[in-house]
């Protein structure tokens, strides 16, 4: 009987954990009258099978744990990596399991560099045309990034080169994340739009009314950029020209 006591006590703390955590966070309504019904008096704490107790204990506790430690995301949300590097939802992808997000700073930078003596070798033909489209394929870009520190080396590929240096998993965003970015999360709004407004709550650096440079290149001279304020959203520049860049980096909901 005591024992029956501790575990119904046990029990009773686990509901006030469903109660606080679940209840603040979206889930399936199945799930959620499921659990609710076996913390509740009339479920599991009225049993008196102990060894049954301790079994049903010990698999709410586990999923309890898993659900409360689950995060979810918003766009607009400042997410940490494990590596401590910073950045802000645009993106996510509840059927695929993906997410976006995008660098607290930003610079202008070449997407070659001028006195380069190497070139791109067609790496545009090694790359999926439908990353160029409108429709969004997340990580597109992480393969192309790599490619042109590959052929250029970061000294020869400044856009790059910089969104690298952001750490292991950051890159240079293809054609579509960067629509995605500044025309669809951001509305084509600059630096008044409202992924610039999240990311100035957070202490970053805004989204500028320019172009910038994507990791989708048109040819060996020249790269597509994407700019907000024309009705036509993608350019093809020289990749000699100084663009605005932004790093972007995939991760798993």
């Amino acid at each position: 009987m005591v024992e029956g006591c501790v575990y119904a006590r046990l029990l009773l703390s686990c509901r006030i954990v469903w109660e606080v955590e679940f209840l603040r966070k979206p889930a399936d309504k199945k799930f959620r009258a499921f659990l609710f019904e076996c913390l509740t008096t009339k479920g599991i704490i009225n049993q008196t099978n102990t060894h049954k107790m301790k079994k049903v204990f010990l698999i709410l506790s586990i999923i309890i744990t898993a659900y409360a430690n689950a995060q979810t995301y918003q766009v607009g949300d400042l997410i940490e990596f494990p590596d401590k590097s910073f950045g802000v939802v645009f993106y996510l992808n509840q059927q695929t399991g993906d997410g976006l997000a995008v660098s607290m700073d930003e610079i202008e930078a070449q997407w070659e560099a001028v006195d380069d003596e190497e070139d791109c070798h067609n790496i545009y033909k090694l790359l999926d045309k439908g990353s160029y489209g409108e429709f969004c394929v997340p990580g597109a870009g992480m393969e192309q990034t790599r490619l042109i520190l590959e052929q250029l080396g970061p000294q020869y590929a400044p856009a790059a080169g910089w969104c690298s240096m952001h750490g292991e998993g950051w890159y240079l965003p293809s054609a579509s994340e960067l629509y995605q970015m500044l025309v669809v999360a951001n509305k084509k709004g600059g630096d008044s739009g409202p992924l610039s407004s999240m990311i100035k709550g957070h202490g970053g650096h805004p989204i500028k009314h320019k172009c910038y440079w994507s990791s989708c290149e048109e040819d060996t001279e020249h790269a597509f950029n994407i700019v907000t304020i024309p009705k036509k959203w993608k350019y093809s520049e020289d990749k000699n020209s100084e663009q605005g860049v932004r790093a972007v980096r995939l991760f798993k909901l």
